[in-house]
């Protein structure tokens, strides 16, 4: 996690985590699954890394 946070130049940590809960706060799940599949963490990185650049 540390190299790819480096990689991206995610310097504050603590900014990129709060943004991290809060997107997943926001996520729904899939019905009758109680846990986010691999595609839906993705997508939630996806959307935190696009939040932290802005």
């Amino acid at each position: 996690m540390e190299e790819e946070c480096k990689a991206r130049n995610i310097d504050d940590i603590n900014k990129f985590k709060k943004i991290v809960i809060e997107q997943l706060q926001k996520t729904a799940f899939h019905y009758g699954h109680p846990y986010l599949n691999s595609a839906t963490l993705a997508g939630v990185f996806r959307i935190v890394l696009k939040k932290y650049e802005e």
